[in-house]
């Protein structure tokens, strides 16, 4: 394999790394909207997403 293909494999390991640990945080993040989002309307959902993200 040469440089340029190392690098690039090594880069995109990487970046899996990096969005399996964002996938985590976010899921931890979401985790105290589950019961809210589960009440929510499936026709007006983006609604309220945008409403619980400006809220405290």
């Amino acid at each position: 394999m040469n440089k340029k293909l190392a690098h690039l494999a090594e880069r995109r390991s990487q970046l899996v790394a990096q969005s399996a640990a964002q996938r985590t945080v976010l899921a931890h993040n979401l985790e105290p909207w589950r019961a809210r989002l589960a009440l929510a309307p499936t026709r007006g959902w983006p609604c309220f997403v945008l409403l619980g993200a400006t809220l405290p």
